[in-house]
C-alpha cells in the first residue's frame, strides 16, 4: 500500500519508506519535523531512508541507525 504522509496519520504499516530524505525536500522546519514523525512512528518492523547526498538533519538522532549504501 501506498500511502503521503498526511494520510498514514493512526495508521500502522510493517514497513515505512521515506524517499528523498535529502535536506533540500526535508529542511529542518517544525512542519517538515512533524511530517518526519508521523512517517517514522507509523512503523512496527522496517524504516528504509533513501536519499542522495547529504541526508536531512532532522535524522541526525538516527544516525547510527542509518546503513549507508
Amino acid at each position: 500500500m501506498s500511502s503521503s504522509i498526511s494520510l498514514a496519520k493512526g495508521l500502522e504499516f510493517d514497513t515505512v519508506i521515506v524517499p528523498d530524505a535529502q535536506t533540500e525536500i526535508y529542511p529542518a522546519t517544525l512542519l517538515v519535523r512533524r511530517c518526519l514523525y508521523t512517517a517514522i512512528s507509523r512503523i512496527m518492523h522496517k524504516v528504509t531512508v533513501v536519499g542522495q547526498e547529504t541526508i536531512t538533519e532532522l535524522l541526525a538522532p538516527l544516525a547510527a541507525q542509518i546503513q549507508e549504501v
